[in-house]
């Protein structure tokens, strides 16, 4: 059940992205955190009161790091709601997390 003491990540700021985004606010969801792979500088309809944070594939083609070098799934791993609102390449996907990581 989410709460205002929910977090929640939205991975994509596409209109499927900002549509997630402003229904986990009417839900009342407050600690929200947007991953895009435009800097947050670029992102130019952002919404107030939502973190956004840059991702990137790193060095090794493998892992998706924040803009701080973090793997993304540190981050994920503390959250009680993933969504992602990527177009994804059916035969190239964007894996954010690996099996191993299911784990944690």
């Amino acid at each position: 059940i989410l709460n205002i003491n929910s977090n929640a990540v939205v991975i994509g700021h596409g209109n499927v992205g900002i549509s997630a985004i402003k229904q986990l606010k009417v839900l009342g969801v407050k600690n929200i955190t947007c991953f895009s792979k435009r800097s947050p500088e670029n992102i130019h309809n952002r919404i107030e009161g939502v973190k956004y944070e840059q991702i990137r594939l790193c060095e090794h083609g493998k892992k998706i790091i924040t803009s701080k070098g973090s793997p993304i799934i540190d981050i994920l791993k503390n959250m009680d709601l993933i969504v992602n609102a990527t177009a994804q390449d059916i035969y190239s996907p964007l894996l954010f997390l690996q099996k191993s990581d299911l784990k944690s």
